[in-house]
């Protein structure tokens, strides 16, 4: 599932991590006038709805896991639920003023995708 939260207002919904999930989030951000989709990255989770995002006109940018839980953790939210990851993402990107991350072009997708698979293969060759 992906979990969204629209600052300031507050507005928060979930969606199913697939290509209608997706469409349907891109639609909700558009309803509410969002121009930045902010994500956090988590090990390929966002990758999808990353690249379909961008596809469908809707800017993302990335934040760091570490630095997200950190702000969390300054603001007072020690729990972590989807819900408030969601909220905590959003305020991080709009105080941190993070910018729109494009996608990699379809080069780097495979050259990316080939080091994963190398890396697969060559661990166990030792």
């Amino acid at each position: 599932m992906l979990d969204a939260h629209v600052e300031p207002s507050g507005a928060a919904s979930r969606f199913a991590n697939d290509a209608a999930g997706v469409a349907d989030l891109a639609g909700w951000c558009q309803g509410h006038d969002v121009e930045l989709v902010v994500m956090e990255a988590s090990g390929g989770y966002e990758r999808l709805a990353f690249l379909l995002l961008w596809e469908l006109g809707v800017c993302c940018g990335m934040a760091n896991a570490r630095s997200v839980r950190y702000f969390a953790e300054a603001m007072g939210f020690l729990e972590k639920t989807d819900r408030i990851d969601a909220a905590m993402i959003a305020r991080h990107g709009q105080i941190k003023q993070l910018k729109p991350m494009p996608p990699p072009c379809a080069a780097q997708q495979r050259l990316k995708a080939l080091v994963v698979r190398l890396s697969q293969v060559g661990g166990n060759s030792g």
